[in-house]
């Protein structure tokens, strides 16, 4: 392709050229001796697969016998531009424009116009263009490429001062080959990294496991996906047990490329399945991103209906496999030309992406968005040195916000044969782009009796939210890790068939700051093991309006988990006791706990319990289980309980 492409740069500057009544041995490919020739064509073989020091002796010694041939000028150039020694490039380059007018050709003025641009020769590459656009009023892809640039130039000479100082580190021999490495992403704990590498026009998938010492093991290819053709542009679910990946021409697609789900299972990653029709079209669908809760997936997509080329969408999961149709995030997120790579982060607000049709730094640059009240904000760069001249791949950031992982075009470090490739990097979130803190509860559901893995419906809710935040399960292998992003209370409640619920409730509204995950083993009860004893049992997620006695919604889930015990159980009845802080008036407490607890009363009654198995009583202030010193305590003493009575 290399070859092809300097082919074609070659003979447009020649055709242009030829025009003009300059001798043809200064400007025409042709002039070159059929030996030169066959000695060229070795160099531009060797600079195709890095071997650049051997093309450029080549070079040297055609050039030395050819000074004024600018075939060969313009094919140096080409080769210092893959090491990007943009000096000799430009060197090259100028000897063919001071060869005069004949030799000027647009796509010369262009090729300088760059080079100086990336010198950060910013004035001069601004007239090289502007002269390039005066004269070619026909290759649009080559003026847009041109206008690009000078776009680029007004936005870095007028930009505020936002070069964010980072300190890029590789993520490690283990991970970074000699080959291209790019598309990273991690689950929740941080310890599981997935990848794309490519390898002789290969894709496919590989897995690296953080070691003891903090380091990344030796990446593995994930076999059980990866085929003879290429899997990549792909995203890990927080819990690591889902990969949604692009694939591209196969019998089961719907249009160029589709997005393909596959799931880890006791034995391996399950046979990866087409994601359906209503998120893949006739169109490209590529790249996706899975929200930590698993409700939502953003993805790239070419399909009609878009601002520019290929745009980012967004569908709803409804059920396991059907999705909502996917609607464009709009014109604050998608523009001109084209955006791809979405990192949606736990936080379920900050949005990374590329984007090329937008001034910045280079091709395509790394931007981020803030999901509020009135939509997506304008997407903003995320600056130098995270943006380059170079086309920036992905980002993706750490649940704590504070880490960032890329893929990026580094120099190799031998200074002679010094090649642009793709690598892997993580480096500190500058504090103005790092999105909201989020923590994680990771849980383990056994059986009180046997210990053995149960598999259980996990449900939670933020008490500030209608919706369910999260419903799942917990699969065979009775674990689950789910991302709470902080500033929110949520309710939790674990059920399973025969089994007494089990409620939690995790109270980060108050949390803005880093948070330590919740590991926990919960242990469930079978309902013919609960026995009549006087020892209450606080319902953790029962919770009302402030001063009211009207039930938030979250403490539904737990209260349906006292119905299907109650149905399970018929020879049973249930003592329900309301209890406050000591704040405010004895008897206005003891008469909101007496209401509080009746509520929970009425709700029970209101799903088919007889009134006859129920009774309601408030407590006050009367049985702390706290000191009401402090708000925590007074927390933990404003509760509900239930007694089983025989």
């Amino acid at each position: 392709m290399r070859c092809l492409w300097l082919t074609l740069f070659v003979i447009l500057i020649a055709f242009c050229a030829c025009k003009t009544t300059a001798p043809a041995t200064d400007i025409n490919p042709s002039s070159l001796p059929k030996k030169s020739a066959m000695l060229k064509k070795q160099a531009d073989e060797d600079a195709g697969i890095g071997r650049y020091t051997a093309a450029l002796d080549v070079y040297a010694r055609l050039i030395k016998k050819h000074p004024k041939n600018s075939e060969l000028l313009l094919g140096r150039a080409e080769v210092y531009a893959d090491m990007l020694d943009w000096p000799s490039r430009l060197s090259d380059l100028q000897q063919v424009y001071d060869m005069g007018p004949a030799a000027r050709s647009p796509g010369l003025l262009l090729e300088i116009g760059k080079t100086y641009y990336e010198l950060d020769e910013l004035e001069l590459a601004r007239t090289r263009l502007e002269e390039y656009l005066a004269t070619d009023t026909r290759a649009q892809r080559s003026r847009a490429t041109a206008e690009k640039l000078l776009s680029n130039i007004d936005f870095l000479q007028n930009k505020a001062s936002n070069h964010n100082q980072v300190k890029l580190t590789s993520l490690g021999e283990n991970v970074n080959t000699a080959e291209l490495e790019y598309l990273p992403s991690i689950n929740a704990e941080e310890d599981m990294l997935v990848f794309t590498r490519r390898s002789q026009g290969q894709e496919d998938l590989y897995l690296s496991r953080k070691q003891a010492d903090g380091t990344w093991g030796i990446a593995l290819p994930l076999s059980d996906i990866n085929t003879a053709e290429n899997e990549s542009g792909h995203c890990l679910s927080a819990d690591g047990k889902t990969i949604i990946f692009t694939k591209c021409d196969q019998e089961t697609s719907y249009g160029s490329c589709d997005l393909y789900i596959t799931e880890l299972r006791t034995d391996g990653w399950s046979v990866p399945m087409n994601l359906g029709s209503t998120i893949n079209t006739q169109a490209w669908e590529g790249q996706p991103s899975l929200s930590a809760n698993g409700k939502f997936l953003i993805f790239s997509s070419s399909r009609a209906g878009g601002q520019g080329g290929r745009d980012l969408w967004i569908s709803k999961r409804l059920d396991v496999d059907q999705w909502t149709a996917p609607v464009n995030l709009g014109s604050e997120v998608n523009g001109v030309g084209n955006e791809g790579t979405p990192f949606l982060h736990p936080d379920g607000l900050s949005l990374y992406f590329r984007a090329d049709g937008r001034s910045g730094y280079g091709g395509y640059d790394l931007y981020m968005t803030r999901l509020g009240q009135e939509g997506w904000s304008e997407a903003i760069n995320l600056g130098s040195p995270i943006n380059t001249k170079r086309d920036e791949g992905s980002l993706i950031v750490n649940l704590r916000g504070d880490r960032a992982y890329f893929a990026s075009e580094r120099l190799k470090a031998d200074a002679v044969n010094a090649r642009g490739d793709i690598d892997l990097f993580s480096f500190e979130m500058p504090a103005v782009i790092r999105p909201q803190s989020v923590t994680f509860v990771k849980l383990l559901v056994l059986d009180r009796k046997t210990r053995e893995l149960i598999d259980a419906a996990v449900d939670l809710h933020a008490y500030a939210d209608r919706d369910a935040f999260l419903s799942t399960r917990t699969g065979l292998d009775g674990e689950i890790l789910v991302c709470l992003p902080l500033g929110d209370d949520y309710a939790m409640s674990i059920s399973a068939e025969g089994y007494r619920d089990y409620s939690r409730a995790f109270s980060l509204a108050e949390v803005r700051e880093e948070s330590d995950a919740y590991i926990l083993t919960v242990e469930l009860e079978e309902y013919d093991d609960i026995l009549i004893e006087p020892d209450p049992i606080i319902l953790e997620n029962v919770r009302f309006r402030s001063g009211s006695t009207d039930l938030l919604e979250a403490s539904f889930l737990e209260l349906d988990g006292v119905v299907r015990l109650m149905e399970a159980r018929d020879d049973i009845r249930i003592e329900i006791l309301g209890h406050t802080d000591d704040v405010g008036d004895d008897q206005d407490n003891l008469l909101l706990s007496q209401n509080r607890a009746q509520s929970v009363a009425d709700y029970l009654i209101s799903r088919g319990i007889s009134s006859s198995r129920l009774s309601a009583i408030g407590y006050g202030e009367s049985r702390p289980i706290a000191e009401n010193t402090t708000e925590e305590g007074r927390a933990q003493n404003r509760r509900v309980e239930f007694r089983v009575l025989d």
